[in-house]
């Protein structure tokens, strides 16, 4: 997909109808892919593809669990009100075409913002040119209530999709 065809995926009345043509996609860079925060190092290494150049954020979304407390069914709960420790996490990506790296370490804040989804923590946005990239993120700081809970790491480009 290319640039103009983004914009117009964008547009109320043709996006949708492009939506429905499917020439519109998602520009999800990372599929089905879980981490386990209460363990330490690398939780995930994934070889992935950019479709496009892009702006992409990189999200963790809680999924529900039925052995999982109640209590840690979202973010705000689970990293400020029943901990005493902020989720570190590094990432590290490297371009495999231009060879170029990022790496950034994010820390979670306390108390979460009031508009931020109960389930979806947003950790930060990179630009990623179209292409073959390594993904690595990796925990500095275990967190023991995550265990046993799924959490799904998405690498989402900002721009396109349904309108």
């Amino acid at each position: 997909m290319n640039i103009i065809t983004s914009t117009l995926c964008k547009k109320p009345a043709i996006g949708v109808a492009m939506w429905l043509m499917t020439l519109c996609t998602t520009n999800q860079a990372l599929q089905e892919k879980f981490i386990d925060l209460s363990n330490t190092g690398i939780l995930l290494h994934e070889v992935a593809q950019a479709p496009m150049n892009e702006q992409y954020r990189l999200v963790l979304l809680l999924k529900p669990n039925d052995n999982i407390d109640a209590k840690l069914n979202n973010w705000q709960n689970a990293l400020c009100t029943y901990s005493t420790q902020n989720l570190r996490l590094t990432l590290h990506i490297r371009d495999l075409k231009n060879h170029t790296e990022f790496q950034q370490t994010v820390e979670t804040t306390c108390p979460r913002p009031n508009n931020e989804d109960a389930r979806t923590l947003l950790l930060g946005s990179i630009e990623i040119k179209k292409g073959e990239f390594d993904i690595e993120l990796s925990n500095n700081t275990p967190l023991d209530q995550f265990k046993d809970q799924k959490i799904q790491v998405l690498l989402m480009g900002e721009n396109v999709g349904f309108p």
